[in-house]
């Protein structure tokens, strides 16, 4: 006899999903970044483009109603349930949003999701709220004329789990999962965590489930990396806003050089989440080559070398920012240099302070 699963399900429209807040941030952005078509926009135009993707997720949570999936499930069958329902949401999803092989800066305007439309292969406009716009209007929000909008691995992922909200899992039954440049997600249950890659036929992902394990060899994340970061675990909702603070701060100050607005984003997405080690790296670079402020990077680099202490390059970069910004104390600097020889070279200790002590007397002026 199938035991009946009671997943306690609460229904969210799309515009309590966090895709929908994150649409909305992307607005400022969008608006900002007008060297290529040197036009922005309007409330009114980004109020029909959210259309479009609350459209897509409406499409896909009704088909899974449809299909009666939820249905079905029980104690016994639902992984297979579960993973019917991933792998339909997916077959949709490629209906209506192109991957893009690339997520470079300098697309960020023609493949902005704001900026595409949704219209199907008879150039018919799909939203409701499209069919008094002309062609102007159209190339004006998508310069190559795309039929589809346009995603990587952080907006598919948004996708699941915008539409799972909306069947009403929350976080801790379905959540993303991050990974060095790279996002899918995760069904959680008692007895089942089950990982799904979004990305399914891209570049490295040849199958759509992978384990802890598979995802730590392919990305290569160290065992130390891997317990003091947040990689591979259930992200809360910290963690997700940190990861979208955290991009909106690479783009405003490589794209628009807001560097202001751009160390807000860092410093909040930090506060939300001080486990990202990425994104205290990503600070460090900002404090460094953009606003040269050698003494910011301080408590930065000291905190990634706490994430993954056996990395040589951070030992080195810390040694030359304590040089740079005039620490005194040489015993001090000596010590953080013996570390970065000792990583790369297996040399003995004495061996390490002797070439030390003859860098540090060479380049003191």
């Amino acid at each position: 006899m199938s035991t009946e699963l009671d997943l306690k399900l609460i229904p969210l429209e799309f515009e309590q999903t966090y895709f929908f807040e994150f649409l909305e941030k992307e607005l400022e952005l969008v608006n900002m970044y007008n060297y290529s078509t040197n036009c922005k926009v309007t409330q009114k135009e980004w109020n029909m483009s959210a259309a479009d993707t609350k459209h897509i997720c409406l499409i896909i949570k009704n088909r899974i109603d449809d299909l009666k999936l939820l249905n079905q499930i029980t104690i016994e069958n639902e992984k297979d349930i579960i993973f019917k329902i991933l792998k339909e949401i997916l077959k949709q999803l490629n209906k209506y949003v192109k991957i893009n092989d690339g997520d470079t800066l300098k697309e960020f305007s023609n493949l902005n999701m704001i900026k595409n439309p949704i219209i199907n292969k008879n150039n018919e406009i799909l939203v409701e709220d499209y069919k008094d716009k002309n062609v102007t209007y159209l190339d004006k929000l998508s310069n190559n004329m795309e039929f589809l909008k346009v995603g990587v691995c952080r907006d598919y992922s948004m996708y699941f789990l915008s539409i799972f909200q909306m069947l009403g899992f929350g976080l801790n039954q379905f959540t993303l999962v991050l990974l060095p440049c790279h996002v899918f997600v995760r069904y959680i249950n008692k007895k089942l965590n089950l990982n799904f890659e979004t990305m399914y036929g891209q570049r490295r992902f040849d199958k759509l489930i992978y384990s802890n394990e598979e995802y730590r060899e392919k990305f290569n994340i160290i065992p130390v990396i891997l317990e003091k970061s947040y990689y591979l675990k259930n992200c809360d909702e910290n963690m997700i806003f940190s990861i979208f603070y955290n991009n909106y701060g690479i783009i405003l100050f490589k794209i628009f050089r807001e560097n202001e607005k751009a160390e807000q984003n860092f410093k909040e997405s930090i506060k939300l989440n001080p486990n990202g080690y990425d994104f205290y790296n990503n600070y460090n670079f900002f404090v460094i080559k953009v606003l040269d402020n050698y003494e910011k990077a301080i408590p930065n680099i000291k905190k990634i070398i706490e994430f993954n202490p056996t990395d040589a390059e951070n030992y080195f970069i810390y040694g030359r920012i304590l040089e740079i910004t005039g620490i005194s104390n040489v015993e001090y600097i000596s010590s953080v240099y013996v570390r970065y020889l000792k990583l790369i070279t297996g040399y003995e200790d004495e061996e390490c302070i002797r070439y030390t002590k003859r860098y540090i007397e060479e380049n003191k002026n």
